[in-house]
């Protein structure tokens, strides 16, 4: 199927320039949400980040979002995959000196914030992680929403 070539929030970036975030973002039929999770990564500011879309055979237009969005597309295999699994792929296929791992309904919730956190890792060089996610749940829709702090 049609790929992008890996992708930047930043246009003049050179493909040959290793980014300094990858997001991997593991997906199958969300084509709505991942939408809103791609425009709150490309917005960014002051931070270069590709954008790993990896895919377990989408068929409601997943696909033609990421692409949209600059993403490049890994194609995950159906039979026994899982998200884990499929992260697992992006985060071998990364360019990027840091990996950041989003849900395609994770929606970051600002343009600062993915330097921020890249902020807290340079000044600990020894952390591995910085932000763990909290959930807001709303039983009576039966859903779950992302915070990100």
């Amino acid at each position: 199927g049609p790929q992008a070539s890996g992708s930047s929030c930043f246009p003049e970036a050179s493909p040959l320039i290793a980014p300094r975030v990858t997001a991997v973002i593991p997906t199958f039929n969300c084509a709505v949400l991942l939408g809103r999770c791609l425009a709150a990564l490309r917005i960014q500011k002051n931070v270069d980040i590709e954008i790993l879309v990896v895919d377990a055979g989408s068929t409601d237009g997943t696909r033609q979002a990421a692409l949209h969005a600059g993403a490049r597309i890994i194609e995950a295999p159906r039979q026994g995959g899982n998200q884990e699994y499929q992260k697992g792929m992006g985060i071998r296929e990364a360019r990027g000196e840091f990996v950041l791992l989003v849900d395609s309904d994770n929606i970051l919730p600002d343009e600062g914030w993915v330097a921020r956190r890249l902020g807290l890792l340079d000044r600990h060089g020894e952390a591995a992680a910085a932000s763990p996610l909290r959930y807001r749940v709303d039983r009576a829709r039966r859903r779950s929403t992302a915070i990100l702090p």
